[in-house]
């Protein structure tokens, strides 16, 4: 048997559940032409589409569904070729998995990178036009009438002059047996009737009626709970598992797994008790009681200080320039390490036994949880069958497979079902953090502009985490710092990877949410050095990029930056990234001497829009995300252990302190961009940047509500 591998032809299948009907899956090529960023990620295209003989239809989303609305916009894609009707779709979540997975590809299949939208716009068009020609085929066979004379519209077959033929339903047995067309006719998007329009999410009944569709939901006869408790710092050694085993009574069990321990039993919470009371005792090693925050901060800073090591990007000679420079601008600025806090901790529902290895997981791979599992059990790939849940948020710690593991390892040992689950403070404690950086920059002035732009950035390697021989720069730690939108002659950017002992992973945006807050605070400190606005000098140095100057004349607009009245409280900034473009600008106040978010304008280019109420709320969440990192996000590390611990020390952004909010998209003919990170980078830079207008005093080290402010 081929694994995970299905043909185009064999995934056309007959009726389900005695109900004559057709379903059809398309297993298509990877598009072409997608950015580094896309590229790296190598997301699958894969999508079913069912028909029922009661013209009931369902369409599978194989991508995770974390709040984003993937299940709604995907669905939509299909639904607006096939001219199926909104209101009798039904879609539900399939593990990107055989049949799912697509072999052409290669590649990670997973939900990340602001990927799924504009991966599979085209391609899933193309299933939803290819099952309408299919039908309409089938129904110019079964009426005797020419294939030409007929359209769907709304799940049904009309003749020339709109009279009703048949619906979908009734020809789709029949469809079966026509042939598949290559190349299915696509709408022209002035035609369109879902997409771009305010469309009610398929998920909104489920959640407000607290439906079990979460992976914390999940439940199964028989089951037994497991509550986790990690080793505090990282790299101990636990040493009396064997006290801590007799300690442990009936109905009860612990389990040692990599750095953990696990409590299994009837009850969650009981477990969770019981293991917090265990006195384990730990061997921390000299390195691990010598992590500390401010030793890894002088480690980061020590390694910016000279332009040197990995070159990320060079043009002209920016050493010379620099060196005949009349000024210099000078600046180093600092981000630090960061949490995802998802409302929903790390959980999985695992069911092990000798011919049996299933997992219910609120994941965002379902192919990299499948491969840890079947590492972890000795078991081929093939035999793990994933069930996908919604997500109660994931931000790129969902990607991540280590609870995965230890449900995995703590199933097999009891024989029986078992819902793991991690308190909050394991989550906080024991995350894949956003990795902590500095950056350094010093500018030549000259003649009235800026003549040369040295930087280098220093952090942990996230390609280094994943492959530890890979040479060269991590793009990812570079993206947005190294390649500059704007226009400067002489330009000479370094990388130098600095390992600091800390699990990291992918957070929101990944480098560019603190590299565009490098790049974007000292473009605003350059231009006060040269006296100019932040904005003209933004627009003077983008002349090449057109879709970067209109999103920000469109802000600007907006916020009424040009009004002298309330100007000197406003920040701006801009950046490209997944595909869109996007300007930000914020107005803040200070109130007790803590700074005060007050309004956000935002201008966002994302090309074609799919879902209107999905894209702004993609886009505000985006934002305050940003917004809550900016303020309140970091994580700090002592004697090798994280010194948060609940929400109350790495907070949310409250509902009270949420600022007015404008939103405008900028329609355009560009290539269809992601949403879900975009603007997260932009709010930090902003805020800074409004912060010295309004005071005087700049930011150069995140969080800001460290900083008191006169």
């Amino acid at each position: 048997m081929k694994p995970w591998l299905i043909t185009r032809r064999e995934m056309i299948v007959s009726s389900m559940t005695g109900a004559a009907g057709l379903a059809i899956g398309f297993s298509l090529p990877w598009a072409e032409g997608l950015k580094a960023e896309a590229a790296a990620v190598a997301s699958v295209l894969q999508a079913f589409v069912k028909i029922y003989a009661d013209n009931t239809l369902e369409i599978v989303v194989v991508k995770a569904e974390m709040g984003q609305g993937v299940a709604t916009s995907l669905a939509m894609l299909i639904a607006e070729e096939l001219e199926a009707p909104w209101a009798q779709v039904k879609v539900t979540l399939e593990a990107e998995l055989s049949p799912y997975y697509d072999p052409k590809i290669g590649g990670l299949a997973a939900t990340f990178g602001s990927t799924s939208v504009r991966s599979q716009y085209q391609r899933l068009r193309v299933v939803g036009a290819t099952v309408r020609d299919m039908l309409l085929t089938a129904a110019a066979e079964r009426f005797q009438l020419l294939r030409e004379s007929l359209k769907a519209e709304a799940g049904q077959i009309l003749d020339a002059n709109g009279v009703r033929i048949c619906s979908f339903g009734d020809v789709a047995r029949l469809a079966l047996s026509v042939p598949v067309p290559e190349n299915p006719k696509l709408k022209n998007p002035l035609d369109f009737k879902l997409i771009g329009q305010r469309i009610r999410r398929k998920d909104t009944h489920d959640k407000v009626e607290g439906a079990p569709i979460f992976g914390i939901d999940v439940t199964l006869p028989d089951m037994l709970y497991a509550a986790v408790r990690h080793h505090p710092n990282f790299g101990a050694t636990l040493s009396n598992f064997a006290d801590l085993t007799a300690r442990v009574t009936p109905p009860y069990q612990l389990l040692e797994v990599p750095q953990a321990l696990i409590m299994i039993g009837p009850s969650y919470w009981q477990a969770q008790r019981l293991l917090d009371q265990l006195p384990a005792q730990y061997t921390l090693t000299p390195a691990i009681e010598e992590l500390n925050q401010a030793a890894l901060e002088a480690r980061l800073g020590q390694a910016v200080q000279d332009f040197d090591g990995l070159s990320a990007f060079k043009k002209g000679d920016a050493e010379a320039a620099l060196a005949s420079s009349e000024a210099r601008v000078e600046a180093s600025y600092f981000a630090p390490f960061l949490a995802h806090n998802t409302l929903e901790p790390m959980c999985c529902t695992a069911w092990v036994t000798a011919d049996r290895c299933e997992f219910w997981i609120p994941t965002q791979s379902a192919q990299l949880s499948a491969f840890a599992i079947a590492r972890a059990l000795n078991r081929a790939p093939t035999s793990v069958k994933v069930h996908v849940t919604y997500l109660g948020g994931g931000f790129g710690r969902k990607v991540e497979t280590d609870f995965v593991v230890q449900a995995a390892l703590a199933a097999r040992a009891i024989g029986r079902p078992v819902k793991l689950i991690w308190s909050r403070r394991e989550d906080v404690q024991h995350d894949f953090y956003r990795p902590a950086f500095q950056a350094r920059f010093v500018a030549g002035l000259g003649r009235g502009r800026l003549q040369a732009w040295t930087a280098k950035n220093a952090g942990p390697s996230l390609m280094k985490r994943n492959n530890p021989t890979a040479t060269g720069v991590d793009f990812q730690s570079v993206e947005g710092f190294s390649t500059l939108p704007y226009k400067i002659e002489h330009q000479s950017i370094f990388y130098e990877e600095v390992d600091l002992g800390i699990p990291i992973g992918y957070w929101r945006s990944v480098g560019k949410s603190q590299n565009v807050y490098f790049v974007e605070s000292f473009v605003d400190e350059i231009a006060s050095a040269l006296g100019v606005d932040p904005l003209d000098y933004r627009l003077e140095l983008l002349s090449e990029h057109p879709r970067a100057r209109t999103v920000l004349n469109k802000v600007a607009s907006m916020s009424g930056w040009r009004d002298p009245a309330h100007s000197q409280s406003l920040g701006l900034a801009v950046m490209e990234g997944f595909g869109s473009w996007a300007a930000m600008a914020v107005k803040v106040a200070v109130r007790d001497q803590r700074a005060r978010v007050e309004n956000i304008w935002c201008a966002v280019d994302c090309g074609q829009l799919v879902t209107r109420d999905g894209a702004e709320a993609q886009v505000e969440g985006a934002t305050l995300f940003g917004l809550a990192a900016a303020l309140y996000g970091k994580v700090t590390i002592r004697q090798g252990r994280v010194e948060q611990t609940l929400f109350g020390e790495s907070p949310l952004f409250r509902l009270s302190e949420c600022p007015d909010f404008e939103l405008a998209f900028i329609e355009s003919d560009a290539p269809i961009g992601g949403l879900g990170e975009t603007t997260t980078p932009l709010v930090a830079p902003a805020l800074c940047n409004a912060l010295y207008r309004l005071t005087g005093q700049r930011v150069r080290r995140l969080p800001v509500g460290d900083f008191r402010f006169t």
